[in-house]
């Protein structure tokens, strides 16, 4: 089960088994068997093996629930990004050894006065967000977009973009990534 999620994180990375064995300081040989469920690794293995795959510690820790359809309000898994003061709750499930995801869908709110980062956010994921509640600015590259509640507003790969909430109320939303990209652990 662990291996196989291992494996389909890293596949999903278009990364190969020597490259996440150079990039943790982990032999090659010592992946494979990781991957096959052959040995438990030590916890400090598993956490060389998160940082390397970008994905919180945790994530190798879950077990088949995961895979679940539906995600309750109350079990949303709460995540940051780097350099972000917003907090984004997970709305989608995370890859299991059975499930691997293409999409990732977060909640997320924006305080009065804030942006959802200082430097703008680039990544390789195509990203689609929708406005709940409150009023956002969000630049996309050198333009900068006025959306109201139900407005939303595609962004391409590798476009620079910011959310600003210049407003005395929060801006709640929705971001839904393609492929998906996950947040480090809050």
């Amino acid at each position: 089960m662990l291996g196989e999620n291992i494996r389909n994180i890293r596949k999903s990375n278009n990364m190969t088994i020597s490259e996440l064995a150079e990039l943790t300081g982990l032999s090659v040989g010592y992946i494979s068997q990781l991957e096959r469920n052959l040995i438990e690794p030590s916890l400090s293995s598993l956490r060389k093996v998160a940082k390397a795959l970008e994905v919180p510690t945790y994530i190798f820790m879950e077990d088949d629930c995961n895979a679940d359809v539906l995600t309750k309000m109350n079990n949303r898994l709460i995540m940051s990004f780097p350099k972000s003061p917003v907090i984004y709750e997970l709305i989608s499930p995370l890859p299991t050894n059975t499930f691997n995801p293409s999409m990732l869908g977060m909640f997320f709110e924006v305080k009065p006065h804030k942006a959802d980062t200082e430097d703008f956010i680039t990544h390789t994921s195509e990203e689609l967000i929708i406005i709940l509640e409150g009023e956002a600015d969000i630049i996309l590259g050198s333009e900068t977009f006025n959306l109201s509640p139900g407005d939303s507003l595609y962004i391409q790969k590798s476009v620079p973009h910011k959310i600003i909430n210049s407003k005395n109320v929060p801006i709640k939303g929705l971001s839904v990534v393609s492929p998906p990209m996950y947040p480090k652990q809050k």
